[in-house]
């Protein structure tokens, strides 16, 4: 009969890939996060040597009711949306995924940004925001000076 060693750890990689899929289909919690804390929308940062540029994916908000903030360091996006149509008096709903009310995404960046220089522009749905990077923050060129020994040594091993 071989023998089998316990592992105390083996239990925990089990675990580890249970508990993503537990809270990807809410059964852990009786409503999405978005909806307990305030709504979100999803968000891809880009960089460049000299900016961020973030696209936020906000359709159907009105561009009147989105607001930015910014510090050297993070980026706040806030936007309300109103619901266009009344509830039905008959029915109800089966599945209700749009967030209704506030939403707001705080971005820490990884570098500090200039936020006198950040410009923003809504277009089909989608804002996007330009960080250009603080001087401080930004990679600078650094000479290299070359220091040439004495000819008398060159040679001489």
């Amino acid at each position: 009969m071989a023998r089998r060693y316990y592992d105390p750890f083996e239990d925990w990689a089990e675990l580890r890939t249970l508990m993503p899929r537990l809270l990807e289909t809410r059964l852990a919690l009786p409503m999405p996060l978005a909806e307990m804390f305030g709504g979100a929308f999803p968000v891809d940062i880009f960089e460049t040597p000299e900016a961020f540029t973030i696209e936020a994916a906000m359709p159907g908000v009105d561009p009147k009711a989105i607001q930015l903030t910014a510090t050297a360091d993070t980026i706040t996006i806030r936007a309300s949306e109103e619901e266009v149509e009344p509830k039905p008096k008959k029915g109800s709903y089966v599945r209700r995924e749009r967030v209704i009310g506030e939403m707001v995404r705080t971005l820490t960046m990884p570098l500090r940004v200039n936020p006198e220089k950040i410009t923003c522009v809504y277009e089909h749905g989608i804002l996007k925001v330009t960080a250009p990077k603080a001087e401080e923050a930004r990679p600078k060129q650094i000479p290299v000076k070359i220091i040439e020994a004495p000819k008398e040594l060159v040679g001489t091993r």
